[in-house]
């Protein structure tokens, strides 16, 4: 049980460390990158709050361009030491806060 899940759980304040600060600052890099070059790219409705698509040649495009940033993204944070599966956690936290702030 990590130490986020256990003090939701139990109902106690959350602190983030500074690791957790950073590998989210990092994933909120590669969203906020990626989601620019979507709304310059996509020409298709938006749905949600999110620009789709209008297209498989942009959805090529806008798919291009988001394995380039989140390679880039690994990157740094294998420089900073961070294994893999810390990076992926972070990801998920940020697209959770992400998916409920555009409800």
């Amino acid at each position: 049980m990590t130490g986020e899940f256990f003090n939701y759980f139990m109902g106690l304040p959350f602190e983030k460390s500074a690791e957790d600060a950073a590998l989210e600052k990092l994933a909120e890099e590669y969203y906020e990158k990626t989601e620019a070059n979507d709304r310059k790219v996509c020409s298709g409705p938006e749905i949600n709050g999110v620009i789709m698509p209008a297209d498989g040649f942009e959805r090529s495009k806008i798919n291009s361009f988001a394995k380039k940033v989140r390679d880039e993204i690994d990157a740094k944070a294998r420089a900073m030491g961070f294994p893999e599966s810390r990076v992926r956690e972070a990801f998920a936290r940020v697209r959770q806060r992400i998916k409920h702030t555009k409800k």
